[in-house]
């Protein structure tokens, strides 16, 4: 069975002369202290990285009986815990000034995160739910929409330009609904008071051909 290496990361069939050979370990603590992270075979008390209760002779029936993990979280647990534990001690050995110098890094990197008891994932938000909280305080509020401006309104706006042809469209615009106004009020006196311009109308001349008096008696 390989096992891998705490300082290379190599999976090795045999760790211990792969340790003193290549990597150069002369301590003998430390060379078995790195043997037992990898293998897993570690004497001495564990502690529950869930709930951080130490001294647990049975890590395995505390996890499966307390927490109710499944069988291949109670084995990774049960791994962390010993790797865990290894640290602790390579940490107590630097601490200790041996005489041959230590040669892995594993106590100066840190801890591994807590575990919390596995809980099955909040259910997904329907639609409705998923509507209410686009709703909700925390997202910012919608753009209040304006009142509609009138159209000769909008497109004067639109053609609020820098160059010189759309000023004088502009302009062409405003004469051509001037015009229109007028042409409206027209309408509108005609539609109020017809008889004073059917009036008007008749107290126009109109343009007709003149007609000539012949005298009596006088045959044309």
């Amino acid at each position: 069975m390989s096992t891998e290496c705490p300082i290379c990361g190599k999976q090795l069939n045999h760790l211990r002369p792969h340790l003193t050979g290549y990597h150069g370990l002369r301590n003998v603590e430390e060379t078995l202290l790195l043997v037992s992270w990898s293998n897993g075979r570690v004497t001495g008390k564990l502690s529950c990285r869930v709930c951080d209760k130490v001294g647990l002779s049975r890590l395995d029936k505390h996890l499966a009986a307390l927490h109710q993990l499944p069988p291949n979280e109670v084995e990774e647990q049960m791994l962390q815990s010993k790797q865990r534990l290894v640290v602790e001690k390579l940490r107590e050995l630097r601490k200790s000034s041996p005489t041959f110098p230590m040669v892995s890094q594993l106590d100066f990197t840190r801890p591994t995160p807590k575990r919390s008891p596995s809980a099955p994932p909040p259910p997904s938000p329907g639609p409705v739910a998923a509507g209410f909280l686009a709703s909700s305080p925390s997202t910012p509020a919608p753009t209040p929409i304006h009142p509609v401006d009138s159209p000769s309104t909008l497109f004067s706006s639109a053609l609020q330009c820098m160059c010189m042809s759309c000023n004088a469209l502009e302009k062409r615009v405003e004469g051509l609904e001037l015009a229109v106004r007028l042409l409206q009020a027209q309408m509108s006196q005609m539609y109020l008071h017809p008889q004073a311009t059917s009036s008007a109308a008749l107290a126009s001349p109109s343009p007709s051909t003149p007609r000539t008096h012949t005298p009596c008696g006088t045959s044309t």
